[in-house]
């Protein structure tokens, strides 16, 4: 198949590659760091787009390469064929892009913004992991500042939030970014 060959090889070299430098520069080695990132990134504190985008695309990538069972991982969502499905339409999307970035963080195109809501979990079919999600917002950002940011929030609050519930729905605060032949203690 496709995974074997080289140039399969070579992509997965590079994508390493890049998450760890992505790790490296936002220093997302430890989970409170991770934390502190996405925090910023809702305070609208966080100036490089492309690097959101491209953290998006890797922790994506990471869940693709290594879906996990729910029951087992705490945290990580429930590999479906329909979610594997739409991730890797969102993937191979960013690849035809060339820069390996999933765009969240630039004016909204309206057919990707509601193909990265598709990412997450259903309001009504999957309450709880949607509930999740809103409460890891909360936890981040404040109550009323989620509140506010709802009700009056710009395009850019509401991509950033965006961006920040795909990041906590697929695991980056405990997993990060990078696939580990020990995937279990969350290191980048």
């Amino acid at each position: 198949g496709k995974e074997d060959s080289p140039s399969s090889s070579n992509e997965n070299d590079e994508a390493a590659a890049a998450a760890t430098e992505l790790c490296h520069r936002w220093d997302l080695t430890e989970a409170f760091d991770r934390w502190r990132f996405l925090q910023k990134l809702l305070d609208l504190e966080i100036t490089c787009p492309h690097d959101v985008n491209a953290i998006v695309y890797h922790v994506l990538r990471r869940y693709a390469q290594a879906p996990r069972d729910a029951a087992a991982n705490q945290g990580a969502p429930e590999r479906t064929r329909e979610r594997l499905r739409l991730v890797q339409t969102v993937l191979h999307k960013a690849a035809d892009h060339d820069d390996k970035s999933v765009p969240v963080l630039v004016p909204p195109d309206f057919v990707i913004s509601q193909e990265l809501e598709r990412l997450l979990p259903d309001p009504v079919d999957e309450e709880d992991a949607h509930q999740s999600i809103y409460d890891g917002l909360v936890e981040l950002h404040g109550r009323e500042a989620v509140k506010i940011d709802e009700r009056n929030g710009g395009v850019e609050w509401k991509a950033s939030c965006l961006a920040a519930r795909i990041l906590l729905f697929y695991d980056f605060l405990q997993k990060g970014l990078l696939l580990k032949e020990d995937d279990n203690d969350g290191d980048l």
